[in-house]
C-alpha cells in the first residue's frame, strides 16, 4: 500500500485542526454561574451524607420586628417557631431528592433584603457545623460553616452563593411533608409573641438593625 506524501498528511492535520475549531465555536455558551451550582450541589450531597443530624429551623428574623413608626427593633430576639430533627429514613430521603435535583444554576437573582425564615442546620461526624439560610420570599440562600473547635463562629461560604435553580422548590415540597409553610405573615408572628427564644444569638444573625432616619422637623 502506498504511503501518502509528507505534505498530505500536513493538509489533513489540518483540516482535522479546523473541524474540530469550528465544532467547539459551534457548541451553546455555558450558562453564567454552571461551575458554582454544581459545585453547590455536589457539596450540599457531601454534607449530607457525612451529617450524623440535620435539622429544618423554622425562625424570626431581625426585619420582622418592625414598629409602627417604621423603625426597626435593635437587638430583637432570636426565635424559633418550629424545629425538626431528621431521622435516618428522612435524612436518606433528602440525600435522594437533591441527588435527583437538576444542577443548572440558579438564573434570577432579587434586589430585595435577604430576610430568611428556614434553614437547614447539619452537624458533620467531624463536628463541623452547616448552616443553610433560605429566603423563599426573595429566592436567594446563603451558606455558613463553622469548625468543630468554634461551632458558634459561622462564616459565610461565598462559593456556595449559586445554588442550583431547582434548589427552593426541591427544598420548599421536602419540609411541606414535614409540616412547615413557605409563607407566613411573620411580621405577625413576631408580635403575637410565638415561638421559643433562642439564645445565643448565631454569629450569621445580624444583632443590630439600623433604625429608620428620623424625618426632619
Amino acid at each position: 500500500m502506498k504511503r501518502l506524501p509528507r505534505k498530505v498528511w500536513g493538509y489533513l492535520l489540518l483540516c482535522l485542526a479546523v473541524v474540530a475549531v469550528l465544532g467547539w465555536a459551534s457548541l451553546p455558551p455555558k450558562p453564567p454561574y454552571s461551575d458554582e451550582a454544581v459545585d453547590f450541589k455536589a457539596e450540599l450531597l457531601r454534607a449530607i451524607s457525612e451529617s450524623e443530624q440535620i435539622e429544618v429551623v423554622e425562625h424570626s428574623w431581625p426585619f420582622d420586628f418592625e414598629h409602627a413608626e417604621g423603625e426597626f427593633m435593635e437587638n430583637p430576639p432570636n426565635t424559633e417557631y418550629r424545629r425538626v430533627s431528621l431521622d435516618a429514613n428522612q435524612r436518606q430521603e433528602l440525600l435522594h431528592v437533591f441527588d435527583t435535583m437538576a444542577d443548572a444554576p440558579k438564573n434570577s437573582f432579587s434586589v430585595c433584603p435577604f430576610d430568611p425564615h428556614h434553614r437547614l442546620d447539619l452537624q458533620t461526624r467531624s463536628g463541623k457545623r452547616i448552616a443553610i439560610l433560605v429566603c423563599f420570599s426573595c429566592g436567594d440562600t446563603e451558606w455558613y460553616s463553622a469548625p468543630a473547635d468554634a461551632p458558634g463562629e459561622f462564616h459565610e461560604v461565598k462559593k456556595f452563593r449559586i445554588p442550583p435553580e431547582a434548589f427552593q422548590g426541591v427544598l420548599k415540597r421536602y419540609i411541606k411533608e414535614l409540616g412547615f409553610e413557605a409563607t407566613r405573615d411573620w411580621h405577625q408572628l413576631a408580635k403575637s409573641g410565638a415561638g421559643q427564644i433562642v439564645t445565643p444569638v448565631p454569629s450569621y444573625r445580624p444583632i443590630l438593625v439600623r433604625s429608620l432616619p428620623e424625618a426632619p422637623p
